[in-house]
């Protein structure tokens, strides 16, 4: 069976791969991650430290090293991977499908960890585990900043155009997002299109519906990009780089400094496409 994850926890499973003697542990995992320098593993790194203490956080590997007992090896794609990492893996998987994404991503992966490992159970208490789960597998508000922003050059397969949506688009666009992301997402596309305006674009593949991108809608809040969704077979195509490119630059063209991008997963999706960086939370 082969899995898909996003480039940062591809690169951490390599790693492994090539370190480890045996087949992969979740623990392994988890510690590797702690020291990547992006998206929510810098803030897990640092509410370990707050909680469980330097030392602790130090010797991470070693206590697991030390509670680890030989486990059965798995094949998963091109990697070898323990009984408890198979299962963490699965879930995490789980996780993707449920949220209708396309790759396994950080969130996925902590909140497999956290909740599956019996290792990582004995390694880190349980109010402990929860805390770190409220910010580290959920979407989270992030930022770009506009100020030196200049669109990149978008390439889209041939037939793919971009347009701003307008009222003869509504029911369309909005069984659209009825049946492929749900009804929460729909009112929130009704104020954009009630704008003299619209702060909504919409991608069509020959004719077709396969994507929506929207700002200053959510709640009617000024300086926040999304929602953004396209159609599941074309999410490796730019369809969603380009909505998003096509937003920023017209909020910037508009004035302003900052973009918020509300709840945005996957976080590593929008840290590659437009630099953004996560709005810390300072209260943990």
């Amino acid at each position: 069976m082969e899995l898909h994850f996003t480039p940062k926890i591809q690169k951490q499973l390599d790693v492994l791969q090539k370190i480890e003697s045996g087949p992969i542990y979740p623990y392994q995992l988890l510690t590797n991650l702690l020291y990547e320098p992006t998206g929510v593993c810098p803030e897990v790194l640092i509410y370990m430290i707050q909680h469980l203490g330097k030392e602790k956080v130090f010797y991470f590997k070693e206590s697991g090293d030390q509670l680890h007992e030989e486990e059965a090896a798995y094949n998963m794609g091109e990697l070898t991977v323990s009984e408890s990492m198979k299962v963490v893996l699965l879930e995490a998987d789980n996780r993707r499908k449920r949220y209708n994404q396309s790759f396994i991503t950080e969130g996925h992966v902590f909140h497999a960890m956290l909740t599956k490992d019996p290792i990582l159970a004995k390694l880190i208490p349980a109010t402990i585990r929860e805390d770190i789960l409220s910010f580290a597998s959920v979407p989270r508000d992030m930022t770009v900043s506009l100020r030196h922003y200049k669109m990149p050059k978008v390439m889209l397969d041939e037939g793919i155009t971009l347009l701003r949506a307008a009222l003869k688009d509504q029911e369309e666009l909005l069984r659209f997002i009825s049946e492929r992301f749900g009804d929460p997402w729909v009112k929130t596309i009704q104020i954009a299109l009630e704008k003299e305006c619209p702060p909504l674009y919409i991608a069509r593949d020959r004719g077709e519906l396969i994507g929506f991108a929207c700002y200053d809608s959510v709640r009617d809040q000024k300086g926040v990009y999304g929602p953004m969704g396209t159609s599941p077979q074309v999410r490796t195509k730019g369809v969603g780089y380009a909505l998003l490119h096509t937003c920023l630059e017209e909020m910037k063209q508009k004035g302003y400094e900052y973009a918020i991008l509300g709840e945005a997963g996957p976080i590593e999706y929008y840290e590659r496409a437009c630099g953004a960086k996560l709005i810390p939370i300072i209260d943990y």
